[in-house]
């Protein structure tokens, strides 16, 4: 299940409205306030693939300039076994 916290970073040309419409439709996405040509936005997608399918979809909107990354979380749904101390030998 990974969630990407990521900032579109607009072509200066192009206006906001509509690239944020669309990106409010696509149920992937959660869209932040932008400010000064950046958008922010949370990415949560139920596998990798997923997600590459979307940051491909991202990349590729001509309104779009860069996607900049601030976090990505790769969890999974399995919890990891707890890992046992180790036993010091005596000296």
């Amino acid at each position: 299940m990974p969630i990407s916290g990521l900032v579109l970073i607009t072509r200066p040309e192009c206006a906001t409205a509509p690239l944020l419409a669309i990106l409010a439709d696509h149920s992937a996405v959660t869209v932040g306030e932008p400010v000064d040509g950046r958008i922010p936005i949370v990415v949560d997608t139920p596998d990798r693939d997923s997600d590459r399918e979307v940051w491909s979809w991202l990349q590729a909107r001509p309104e779009v300039l860069d996607v900049a990354v601030a976090a990505i979380h790769l969890g999974t749904d399995e919890s990891p076994e707890p890992v046992a101390p180790v036993a010091r030998r005596p000296r």
